[in-house]
């Protein structure tokens, strides 16, 4: 092959690293409901009685490893009654 060649492949496969869609860190509360399968309001409960983290960045958003981390924790419980219990 030729250098220029060379070159064009080199420089076409940087271009095509650099298309390639980064990986979620963030969810917006939309988002972490619709994962949940929950509405928005649990998902700000969740936030308020500090079950689930979040920071605002304009919108509430919460990080990918989070809300795996919550997943986690709470794996079989009930979350309603754990809400319930953060409210007395």
């Amino acid at each position: 092959k030729h250098v220029g060649q060379k070159i064009f492949e080199h420089v076409k496969e940087e271009a095509k690293k650099m298309l390639e869609p980064l990986p979620r860190l963030l969810f917006t509360v939309p988002e972490v409901a619709a994962i949940l399968g929950v509405n928005e309001n649990m998902v700000h409960d969740l936030r308020k009685a500090g079950l689930l983290k979040a920071m605002k960045l304009g919108r509430y958003k919460i990080r990918k490893s989070t809300l795996e981390a919550f997943l986690v924790q709470y794996d079989g419980q009930d979350i309603g009654e754990i809400l319930s219990e953060t409210a007395v």
